[in-house]
């Protein structure tokens, strides 16, 4: 005679078993990914990885929760998130999502957003290494500003210009100084007459962030300096849908070591770098132009 009770029990520790197997696969998926993100040359390579390594499990999974009731649903819908957050995004929807975190109608909420970015500019600019740069008779480019004025509204120089293709936009509830409704990719050749370019986390809002640092290094002059921090790998540590691409220390490393010297670094490996109040691991450099002479 058959005992149900017992049978019952093996089910279910067959189906513990394949849940076991399924997510350890999962989780080497991402083991995987972890290692692959320290070398990989930029994010496209990282998709054609999520999408091999980690679509196969999500779909045995999706297998197991159509057993199990009552978690079908949820499991469905926390894995379309995660597919979700890591698809290349369009350009122009990034930009809405990046105005509308600005763009905040209450003016009490807006004003603490404001407050609490702008507050942390004098430790960027350290963390960048500009304390160190005399910048009194330079002309600076701050590229993807936003509405406060970036890294470069603390610093003192000759000429300042911020760049932001959402500069328009801005204007509705932040007044504006020596903006250009720009992006990025466009101002190309316009680098060559800066004495200093600052990008702050900004890369990964980018339409095409490599195509920017190509331009600065074909079209930055001899012995201008160029300084960054930002959040390594924003789109997969921070799913969002501005969060475009993942920009890393290995893509600084393959587009810029040919023409410039780094005269100041840190990362979160060796410094414990970190970005912005949920403490994201970053890296920061200063770097100097030392082709084109």
């Amino acid at each position: 005679m058959i005992n149900f009770k017992d049978t019952t029990n093996l089910m279910v520790r067959k189906k513990n078993y394949r849940n076991i197997k399924v997510f350890n696969r999962l989780k080497q998926s991402f083991d995987y990914l972890k290692e692959a993100r320290e070398f990989m040359i930029h994010a496209k390579i990282h998709d054609s990885l999520y999408e091999t390594m980690f679509q196969s499990a999500a779909k045995e999974i999706m297998d197991i929760a159509k057993a199990v009731n009552g978690v079908e649903d949820e499991t469905k819908k926390k894995l379309k998130e995660i597919i979700k957050s890591q698809n290349h995004k369009d350009f122009n929807h990034t930009q809405e999502v990046e105005a509308k975190s600005w763009l905040i109608e209450d003016e009490a909420k807006r004003k603490e957003k404001a407050s609490k970015e702008a507050i942390r500019y004098p430790l960027l600019k350290k963390q960048m290494g500009l304390n160190f740069l005399d910048t009194s008779e330079m002309i600076v480019a701050d590229i993807g500003a936003g509405p406060l004025g970036g890294v470069s509204s603390v610093i003192h120089c000759r000429e300042v210009h911020r760049f932001d293709p959402l500069a328009d936009a801005y204007t509705k509830y932040y007044p504006l100084n020596n903006y250009h409704k720009v992006k990025a990719e466009d101002i190309a050749a316009g680098f060559g007459i800066f004495d200093l370019i600052i990008i702050t986390n900004a890369l990964d809002h980018f339409e095409k962030p490599l195509q920017v640092l190509e331009n600065l290094a074909r079209y930055m002059k001899y012995g201008a300096y160029f300084a960054h921090l930002h959040a390594i790998n924003n789109a997969f540590t921070h799913p969002h849908e501005g969060h475009a691409h993942n920009v890393n220390p290995e893509m600084f490393r393959e587009y810029l070591d040919a023409d410039f010297e780094c005269v100041w670094y840190l990362d979160y490996q060796n410094d414990n770098l970190t970005y912005g109040w949920r403490k994201q691991p970053a890296f920061s450099g200063l770097y100097r132009k030392v082709t084109g002479l």
